[in-house]
């Protein structure tokens, strides 16, 4: 299984986590487990997937955080909305400069979109409503095609920040 690339697994009734090998095949490209029973959480070792371009786990039971070591450089989509995860969204995330689509809606994420993605222009898609998540997003990240978010919870673009409001 070394030199598979493409891994899809979606509607359908596969359920438990996925074996821990799939997160350091060395040429994997593409992951997509939607719309299953997957459970278990996004583990560290994501880091070594350094060939991941596309990580697609929404509408699964995946819980438990996003890691900061999913900072792969590489790295195009990611979207993991209608999971359940919880936490904030790790800062390190900003240092993947090919990432156009970015989506955690439906997940109880709380915290604030980190602002070391201010000068971050390259979004397609940022998908972050029905979430925890406040504050004001960056203005550079106002240019995505598809954007949603929770207003007034999180201001910006086109959603103007309450009066007084203390972010």
């Amino acid at each position: 299984m070394s030199a598979l690339s493409f891994f899809v697994l979606s509607n359908n009734a596969f359920s438990g986590a996925l074996p821990s090998q799939v997160w350091t095949l060395p040429e994997l490209e593409f992951l997509a487990v939607e719309s299953t029973e997957l459970q278990g959480t996004i583990p560290t070792e994501i880091g070594l997937a350094s060939s991941l371009k596309f990580l697609l786990l929404f509408e699964t039971n995946v819980s438990g955080t996003i890691p900061s070591e999913l900072g792969l450089t590489g790295l195009e989509v990611f979207d993991v909305a209608e999971a359940s995860l919880t936490g904030t969204i790790p800062s390190e995330l900003s240092n993947i400069s090919g990432l156009i689509s970015f989506g955690a809606s439906g997940n109880a994420l709380s915290g604030t979109f980190p602002q070391e993605f201010d000068n971050y222009t390259s979004f397609f898609k940022l998908t972050l409503n029905t979430t925890m998540l406040t504050g004001e997003l960056a203005p550079s990240l106002c240019g995505a095609q598809i954007l949603e978010f929770d207003c007034p919870d999180m201001c910006g673009c086109d959603c103007p920040c309450l009066d007084g409001r203390d972010f």
